[in-house]
């Protein structure tokens, strides 16, 4: 091992299950940057079926709580690695754990460029709720060729994640996934889209601001606003130019140039 690998469990702040942990994977001789969530999701695997190794019951798996404390000692040993430029990302981040709703990998369509919206999603504290649409009705709203370019990058990912998971993979059925396949709780994607908003330099906007942004472009380009209220699922067309009201005074403007230049010419 490097010296740097060498020296990680005598760095400070590290309390001493930590530096155990840190300690452990040297006498293994694991390189840090070698360690994969497959691996982390083995040894999970391996706890609960096999992890008690004195008193009677050795050879028999863990209590939950006892892989949960584990995996909390695993988790911050290796975020100290991380900030100590040994390890790229943590690759105890995830914790396998239930399902939870999603959109579906039924509902992405991209062989014809469509994602059907049939459910949504709302919290109440940290519990989250699924259900219907906010207007009681399903829809469908076209997606364009470059996002469906990413959205089968990110489907190859999710499969290589799978196979490097093994056994402990959670196939739920979801399209956006945590690593070990279970789903992304709504506040944590809110917390992860806010900071990676911060660290780009931009205004502060919500993740679910992304959809009035969405709207606004649409319509500051000249999109029939019938097409917007579709995309979006309000119920009527007023709703969406009521909400939008501050796009379509740019819109009559825009007409009014348009109109100008038809009848009088450029």
């Amino acid at each position: 091992m490097h010296q740097a690998e060498t020296d990680a469990g005598d760095r400070p702040g590290l309390t001493t299950e930590e530096r155990e942990e840190l300690t452990r994977m040297r006498r293994e001789n694991r390189r840090l940057r070698d360690l994969t969530t497959g691996d982390v999701a083995r040894l999970y695997t391996t706890l609960r079926t096999s992890g008690r190794l004195t008193g009677r019951k050795k050879g028999t798996g863990l209590s939950e709580q006892s892989v949960k404390h584990t995996h909390s000692v695993l988790h911050s040993a290796l975020e100290h690695a991380v900030e100590a430029g040994l390890l790229g990302r943590n690759p105890a981040r995830a914790l396998p754990r239930a399902a939870r709703p999603s959109p579906r990998r039924t509902e992405m369509h991209t062989e014809r460029s469509v994602i059907a919206v049939r459910r949504s999603r709302t919290c109440e504290g940290y519990k989250v709720n699924e259900g219907a649409p906010k207007s009681g009705r399903s829809r469908t709203v076209s997606i364009d060729p470059q996002t469906v370019a990413v959205l089968r990058r990110h489907r190859a990912a999710q499969l290589q994640e799978r196979m490097a998971w093994g056994e402990a993979w959670t196939d739920s059925g979801l399209v956006f996934t945590k690593e070990d396949g279970t789903g992304i709780h709504p506040q944590s994607l809110s917390q992860t889209f806010e900071r990676r908003v911060k660290r780009a330099g931009l205004a502060p906007i919500r993740f679910h601001d992304l959809r009035h942004t969405h709207a606004s472009l649409l319509l500051a380009i000249g999109e029939h606003p019938k097409v917007v209220q579709e995309r979006l699922g309000h119920a009527s067309i007023s709703i969406t130019m009521d909400l939008y009201s501050h796009v379509a005074e740019g819109m009559h403007e825009n007409a009014a140039a348009r109109l100008g230049t038809l009848v009088f010419g450029a």
